[in-house]
């Protein structure tokens, strides 16, 4: 989960999505990977973890907020499917059935989105509300705020990565054996990764 988390930043952070991308993107020349992405994911996910120890309502929310958005990650692509109609079938695929599974599943989906933001217990009071909509309706309203400030001005779409000639890739590859960071020789090195 943390990994795909800090990937996600990242990737939106490519693309400029996110304040301070910048710093998001950064990649750790010793490790290979987004550190500092890694960290906001540690550090945020201990956060929203620490609301639990205040007020079981509030985690409930917010875990609810998180299948709802996962189950609709999912179908969004289902829905573009049946909307759009251009999608290549693969060698394994459902035929002339998938219509209906995937119709089957946006439905199912909707319902359980519904299901997640009710309340759970009657008669519903501060302590029991069930605040994921309330949560939801944050997350849009700000997400939407962030658009119109920012977003807009920026994002024009993913940004597509360059493709990188085998001869560059190799030459880079033995310079950044060579340097190994000044920890070994750089025959030595080359010799030992080959």
């Amino acid at each position: 989960m943390q990994q795909s988390q800090a990937r996600t930043l990242f990737a939106f952070s490519r693309d400029r999505l996110v304040p301070f991308s910048h710093v998001w993107t950064r990649i750790n020349p010793l490790t290979g990977t987004p550190l500092y992405a890694v960290w906001i994911s540690v550090i945020l996910c201990i956060a929203i973890n620490l609301v639990g120890l205040g007020s079981y309502a509030a985690i409930a929310g917010v875990f609810n907020i998180t299948a709802i958005a996962l189950d609709w990650s999912y179908c969004i692509p289902i829905i573009c499917k049946l909307a759009f109609g251009q999608f290549e079938p693969g060698p394994w695929n459902l035929g002339k059935a998938s219509i209906f599974i995937n119709a089957w599943a946006v439905i199912w989906t909707l319902f359980v989105s519904i299901i997640f933001i009710l309340p759970t217990v009657r008669p519903v009071t501060a302590l029991t509300m069930n605040y994921a909509a309330a949560f939801l309706g944050l997350i849009f309203f700000f997400a939407t705020i962030y658009w119109y400030i920012r977003g807009k001005n920026f994002y024009t779409g993913p940004l597509v990565e360059a493709i990188v000639d085998e001869s560059d890739s190799q030459n880079s590859r033995e310079k950044a054996v060579g340097e190994d960071y000044g920890r070994r020789d750089n025959k030595e090195t080359i010799k030992a990764d080959m």
